[in-house]
């Protein structure tokens, strides 16, 4: 028997369950770095906000996926840490290679989020850049238009 009275079938099953929610949360993170590198295309080459908006509902979606998967782990986890020593090598190097990969890949996730982030940044200073010379040329139009500036406009045109 191992801890809190397992026996060894409870633990292959343990195994099986975990590896599972792994290569899950492993193939979700992989969709999710799919869609982040579109996402950061799109936002590079300033496309059309409809299909950003997809991007953003596909992620969320996925986002959502792995937060299940996690609730599911979470009290895996804690059984599988006082019961580890008690399951096979091959089993705990498994579980181990697919935390691994799992946790580079969100680690990579993240990475691309940041990346997002910069551009979405840098793209809406750019915007606020553009709108304020917009509202200065409306002011000097709006000035140009003035009576008190004709008659400055009609004495340059004189000279």
């Amino acid at each position: 028997m191992t801890d809190a009275g397992r026996t060894p079938a409870d633990l292959v099953g343990l195994c099986r369950k975990i590896e599972q929610l792994l290569e899950r949360r492993c193939e979700v993170c992989r969709l999710l770095i799919g869609l982040s590198e579109r996402q950061n295309v799109l936002i590079e080459h300033a496309e059309p906000i409809d299909e950003l908006m997809v991007v953003l509902g596909r992620k969320q979606t996925l986002i959502d996926d792995l937060q299940v998967i996690e609730d599911e782990l979470k009290p895996l986890g804690e059984i599988w840490r006082t019961n580890k020593d008690a399951a096979e090598a091959d089993q705990r190097e498994r579980i181990r290679g697919l935390a691994d990969r799992a946790e580079d890949a969100l680690k990579r996730v993240l990475e691309l989020e940041e990346v997002a982030r910069s551009s979405l940044v840098e793209s809406q200073q750019r915007v606020v850049e553009a709108l304020t010379h917009l509202d200065k040329g409306r002011q000097l139009v709006k000035a140009y238009g003035q009576p008190e500036l004709n008659e400055a406009r009609a004495i340059d045109h004189q000279t």
